[in-house]
């Protein structure tokens, strides 16, 4: 059955508040959920059919990423277009779901602008950049106070709907998410074997160009998740005394994209013990800043004072402090 704006988000019981044509405007300046799709109605089933990859794009990309490799091979052209296309899934029109954990508005600009080949500062869906007819499509959304959980529940309904021919045709079975859905939320990741189709993560320097304390501290982690198809794995930041008395574990920005863009809770492992955390981004208008894992007092002083904790994100979308 093929999914609707609509289904997805009645199936968590969400209130379509729009749609706008690609690169307009959103104007909704708070959480919530974003769709793509091919339909301009939220109730619309049209769908490209075959799929549309521009092979300017598809140049433009290789020209820009020379890293890029699919199945650890640098790929010419149609190779890339290949692989493309068995993410594509003929019979349905959502292309992407996405959320925004402080404005729809705002994150979606910045999916408008983010350059094909670049991190920043929306590189998600990465995909959608590659299509002929990208001006064609619509941006749905919806507001939401609990958008990560919301986006959780709208890709498990799509993935539940999709086909069993297209679920066949595509390059993971296992996972049919949306064309430009690359990572199932705090779970596995898309099996399409495309790799460095995005900009390193470069870590800052000092003014004088010496690598500061918080680059060096966090290096390992940033090559770690420098390339889709490795583990994502980071650190945390330093244990203060501050840190003790709050009862919390500070995350730094090379870290983040481990958790969830908005406030919410978490179930986590920390030293193999089950938590259960409050989380808070704290992403900011003017700078981001730390992000904090309230644990409670317990937890935490069982930890050391400037010690950190590793950070992994399991397969399974599990994320451990160890």
């Amino acid at each position: 059955m093929t999914s609707t704006v609509r289904t997805l988000m009645e199936s968590t019981g969400l209130t379509w508040a729009g749609a706008v044509a690609w690169s307009a405007h959103v104007p909704l300046n708070q959480p919530g959920v974003y769709v793509i799709s091919a339909s301009e109605s939220p109730r619309g089933t049209t769908a490209f059919g075959g799929p549309p990859i521009s092979p300017l794009a598809v140049q433009t990309l290789l020209d820009t990423r020379p890293e890029l490799l699919v199945d650890g091979r640098r790929p010419d052209v149609d190779e890339l277009t290949d692989r493309l296309r068995s993410m594509w899934l003929p019979d349905e029109n959502i292309l992407y779901v996405g959320l925004a954990g402080t404005s729809v508005a705002n994150r979606v600009d910045q999916y408008y602008k983010t350059k094909l080949g670049a991190r920043s500062p929306h590189a998600g869906g990465w995909p959608l950049k590659t299509l002929i007819d990208i001006d064609q499509l619509w941006v749905h959304y919806a507001a939401c106070a609990t958008a990560d959980v919301a986006e959780h529940a709208m890709l498990d309904t799509f993935m539940t709907n999709v086909s069993a021919a297209s679920r066949a045709a595509s390059c993971d079975p296992n996972l049919p998410l949306p064309f430009a859905n690359l990572t199932a939320p705090r779970g596995p990741r898309k099996q399409h074997g495309i790799t460095g189709a995005r900009e390193p993560r470069a870590p800052k320097s000092s003014p004088a160009g010496t690598p500061t304390t918080e680059q060096s501290d966090v290096l390992a982690p940033i090559k770690a998740t420098a390339y889709e198809g490795v583990s994502p794995e980071g650190l945390t930041q330093p244990m203060r005394p501050g840190d003790f008395k709050a009862g919390r574990i500070r995350i730094p920005g090379a870290t983040k994209p481990l958790f969830p863009e908005c406030k919410t809770t978490l179930d986590i492992v920390v030293r193999g013990q089950s938590v259960e955390a409050r989380w808070d981004p704290r992403y900011g208008p003017d700078r981001d800043r730390s992000g904090v894992l309230s644990v409670g007092r317990a937890i935490v002083a069982a930890l050391q004072e400037g010690g950190r904790l590793t950070v992994i994100q399991h397969s399974d979308g599990t994320v451990e402090l160890s």
